[in-house]
């Protein structure tokens, strides 16, 4: 098993035991978690799955110059009022992309993208560090508990 470098935003000392698991290429992490705080993680051109469990009712992105998303499992709209009848993606696609420079929007100084999820089960924050490696991990999960195979000790 690889050891996965995914950063949130809190350390597993503030957050107690370690609200992640680590399964081959595929992360864990607990949904009370996720809600609370930003999940930050690297895109890869490869791509990665985030697997939100409940349907998506609206996404927005802070900066698109290098990060694209679609839905893998339904159609993903602009707003449910969009959507009529077509049903929600529960999984997110998303990956890198050569830069695309866009006259009005600043990139983050750091470089990454903010995703915002709303979902019918709540809102999840993304920051998205787009990387040109080898992917550590290609799928996340987001689920009601998360039994941790990492230990903080």
């Amino acid at each position: 098993m690889k050891l996965v470098s995914v950063l949130i935003a809190c350390t597993i000392s503030l957050c107690g035991v370690s609200p992640l698991a680590v399964a081959g290429d595929i992360i864990k992490i607990d949904r009370s978690l996720a809600k609370e705080k930003t999940i930050q993680l690297e895109v890869t051109p490869m791509g990665l799955a985030i697997d939100l469990g409940s349907p998506i009712s609206a996404v927005n992105i802070s900066h698109k110059s290098q990060i694209v998303f679609s839905g893998l499992d339904g159609v993903l709209c602009l707003s449910k009022a969009n959507c009529g009848e077509q049903n929600p993606p529960t999984i997110l696609f998303v990956r890198k992309i050569p830069k695309i420079d866009f006259k009005d929007e600043e990139a983050m100084a750091n470089g990454t993208s903010m995703l915002f999820v709303d979902t019918e089960s709540g809102m999840y924050r993304f920051e998205f560090k787009p990387v040109n490696k080898e992917p550590q991990y290609t799928k996340v999960e987001i689920q009601e508990a998360v039994t941790p195979l990492l230990s903080n000790h």
